[in-house]
């Protein structure tokens, strides 16, 4: 079975051929749309280093749990 699933998958793509027009009207329709944000690009200008700062808090804890770990396990 997977070897006639991939022979048919091949055949596909052999006979694929892209739309240019279809897509440079899709990108033209993107573009018309403006630069309003999506959920994933809102522009959150303090965000950013908010997370660059929990991220190294977080590594520095973890460093110096493992260091207290490590001293406590050599005395």
């Amino acid at each position: 079975m997977p070897e006639e699933v991939r022979a048919r998958l091949r055949a596909a793509a052999g006979a694929h051929r892209p739309d240019r027009a279809r897509m440079l009207a899709r990108t033209e329709r993107g573009r018309a749309a403006g630069d309003r944000p999506g959920p994933g690009n809102a522009p959150t200008p303090r965000g950013g280093w908010v997370r660059v700062a929990g991220a190294t808090a977080a590594v520095a804890g973890v460093l110096a749990v493992c260091g207290y770990g490590v001293a406590s396990g050599v005395r």
